[in-house]
């Protein structure tokens, strides 16, 4: 049903918008960017810059990522010699969103169920909840969709059952959502907080998924760094997956394992939650020694929004 949704809403939407649409004349600016980032790349400019050396004598750093350039930047790349790049453009800023609008209500099917309420009736309101559906018109190839996507999966992975794979899903969810950008930084910390908080109360029965986070953020925080890192990445911000907040993060992601392996010696709850405040306060301060940035999480420097 969600999938079968999302479709008929995309093909109402785009039929609405053709005009515009098949002009690839997108619904925001930032959409826009971020086509032409994708063109920029399957052109050949490098991987790691994300550049724009058309603004400006020197080029403007932007402060985005490659993660969300993927599936576009794939269906571009393998529609244009059948298609010609228009065509495969306009497929992919169509499909694009389409393909996250479905995983979105696929999510929120899942999670309904898990709270036992009407899984029909979750999607159809989801679908319809405006401004949030906005996120995934025809063309709207911009991060944001890709955000809600990641924060529904980190949403499940708190409310499934314990055990290390929702911790390990949770852990992915989160580095891969701080690569594509910093708005969905506060939502990544209240959810590792509730995975802290859920050990401190019932001990050794979250163990398992609290290690499996940790493990996962401090993984999946390292290879982000080699796979992701950016021509920006020495730029003195924390707005973007760059050197200061990688730095922030990773101190942080020592937190939930080193509470986890400390578990069995924390019987009563009221020592787990102790020694929960007293990590994250030695954390907490270690990473804005490291990147002060972070006080003032403002792009500064030779960059672009």
């Amino acid at each position: 049903m969600a999938a079968g949704l999302a479709a008929l809403l995309a093909l109402v939407w785009a039929w609405r918008d053709w005009a515009a649409l098949s002009a690839l004349q997108l619904p925001d600016t930032d959409d826009v960017m971020r086509l032409q980032q994708i063109r920029d790349w399957l052109a050949g400019q490098g991987w790691n810059d994300l550049a724009q050396h058309r603004l400006g004598p020197e080029g403007l750093e932007m402060h985005w990522s490659r993660l969300p350039d993927l599936v576009p930047g794939a269906i571009v790349a393998l529609l244009t010699p059948l298609l010609g790049a228009h065509g495969a453009e306009l497929v992919a800023v169509m499909l694009s969103p389409m393909l996250l609008f479905a995983a979105a209500l696929m999510l929120i099917a899942s999670i309904a169920r898990r709270l036992e309420v009407s899984a029909p009736v979750a999607v159809v309101v989801a679908a319809l909840a405006y401004p949030a559906s906005a996120l995934f018109l025809p063309g709207r190839i911009d991060h944001h969709g890709v955000q809600l996507v990641l924060v529904l999966i980190l949403v499940r992975a708190l409310i499934c059952p314990g055990g290390w794979r929702s911790g390990v899903s949770a852990g992915v969810a989160s580095v891969a959502s701080l690569v594509v950008g910093m708005e969905t930084a506060p939502f990544l910390g209240l959810g590792g907080g509730v995975l802290v908080l859920r050990w401190a109360v019932a001990g050794e029965g979250e163990r398992p998924r609290l290690l499996g986070y940790g493990v996962a953020l401090v993984a999946g925080l390292g290879i982000a760094a080699l796979l992701f890192r950016t021509s920006g990445w020495n730029v003195a911000s924390c707005d973007a997956f760059a050197a200061p907040l990688w730095r922030a993060a990773q101190v942080a992601a020592l937190v939930p394992p080193g509470l986890a392996l400390a578990g069995s010696r924390l019987v009563a709850p009221r020592a787990r939650v102790g020694a929960a405040i007293l990590l994250g306060g030695v954390a907490a301060a270690v990473a804005l020694a490291l990147s002060p940035a972070c006080l003032s999480p403002l792009w500064r420097g030779r960059s672009v929004a």
